[in-house]
């Protein structure tokens, strides 16, 4: 008698593309492993897929200091040429727009979670410039972080789709 039904509801959901899905699994491990140290998995004894993982942990954790690849790398302790491959074996993506997601995602939770200022927004995303922190953001999201912060973006944030910007001139 449920079966029907579970299978009429199960339909009825639309199904996720695999960039949502990673977010999903990505926030979801970031839950799970919130205030666990880095330093309490050694990273030479996870298999690689994990290794991934502790990298993407450890950048997130890292990511207002900028860290280069090669940090990212030593701390997983691999080369930099083998975390890349990792990367597009295990996530489809080189590490570089990995991060940058993890960066538009952290910023995107800062200007509508926070009154900061896109200028310390900018610092705690790990760029060294604004001005090169609102060009990605303008890229990544199709408007400006104080239109961003200010609430004239409509429609949900997906990855892949541009949220659309309404002037208000």
């Amino acid at each position: 008698a449920e079966t029907p039904r579970l299978r009429a509801a199960l339909g009825r959901l639309a199904p996720l593309d695999f960039l949502d899905f990673e977010q999903a699994r990505l926030t979801l491990a970031r839950i799970a492993l919130r205030g666990v140290p880095a330093s309490a998995f050694p990273p030479e004894s996870l298999p690689p897929g994990h290794r991934v993982d502790a990298a993407e942990s450890w950048f997130a954790e890292h990511m207002a200091e900028a860290p280069p690849l090669t940090a990212v790398a030593r701390t997983v302790h691999l080369s930099v040429a083998h975390l890349r491959r990792e990367f597009v074996r295990h996530r489809g993506a080189a590490p570089r727009a990995v991060f940058d997601q993890l960066r538009r995602h952290r910023a995107e939770e800062l200007l509508t979670g926070t009154r900061l200022k896109h200028e310390a927004v900018s610092d705690l995303c790990g760029f060294t410039n604004p001005a090169n922190f609102s060009r990605a953001f303008r890229r990544w999201t199709g408007a400006s972080p104080r239109g961003w912060q200010r609430g004239q973006v409509a429609g949900p944030s997906a990855p892949g789709r541009r949220r659309q910007f309404t002037d208000t001139r």
